[in-house]
């Protein structure tokens, strides 16, 4: 419509700027050429402009398809985008939370770690400390044993002595007593057994063999 009325004010605008001769001379050859062909040059122009308003209509009518297309492929593609972001919007707060939740296991996690940590550590210390101490329990019993297998071998060979040979029993005794391995119970033993000996009054012994 905006380029018909244009040809229209230029149409209009050459009509009225042309000198009064040209207007008749037009005049009388419009005169002319209606008794020729009975169309006017401004049903001619009518004419053009109807066209031209046509067609323009026709282009019109044809963006707005072509734009009608294009604004619902924008809201589809809006629309897309829209439900895109919202989903990636609820991934982000999901995975945030989920990265939250892991961050205070973690710490969690860290405390026990460290809590075990010590206790292992403990463990350990108390360990080595009853090893030592089974170590040091071991070597008393081991020279323990030692001493007290050597004295009950020694009093075994004294009992097979004195077996033997009855009448010296205290002298035999008196030697083995003197042995260094012999321990303090034992001595006390033949100790008590001597005095018995001598308030019953036995006889002089003979040498230990």
């Amino acid at each position: 419509m905006a380029t018909c009325r244009y040809f229209m004010l230029v149409a209009a605008a050459l009509a009225l700027a042309a000198p009064v001769d040209s207007v008749v001379s037009m005049a009388g050859s419009s005169r002319r050429n209606a008794e020729q062909t009975d169309v006017t040059p401004l049903q001619k122009l009518v004419s053009m402009l109807d066209g031209m308003a046509a067609k323009g209509k026709a282009e019109k009518l044809e963006e707005a398809t072509e734009f009608a297309k294009f604004h619902e492929w924008c809201d589809g593609l809006r629309m897309e985008k829209e439900a895109s972001i919202a989903e990636a919007v609820e991934q982000i707060e999901q995975l945030e939370a989920d990265i939250a939740k892991a961050k205070a296991d973690a710490e969690v996690l860290s405390k026990e770690i460290e809590e075990l940590e010590a206790a292992v550590a403990k463990a350990e210390d108390e360990l080595a400390a009853a090893t030592a101490v089974r170590q040091t329990e071991l070597a008393d019993y081991t020279a323990q044993h030692k001493d007290l297998s050597e004295s009950i071998y020694a009093c075994a060979r004294a009992i097979e002595t004195l077996k033997a040979k009855s009448e010296d029993v205290p002298q035999s005794l008196m030697q083995v007593r003197s042995r260094p391995t012999m321990d303090r119970y034992a001595r006390a033993v033949i100790d008590s057994f001597l005095a018995l000996s001598t308030e019953a009054g036995a006889p002089e012994a003979n040498a230990y063999e």
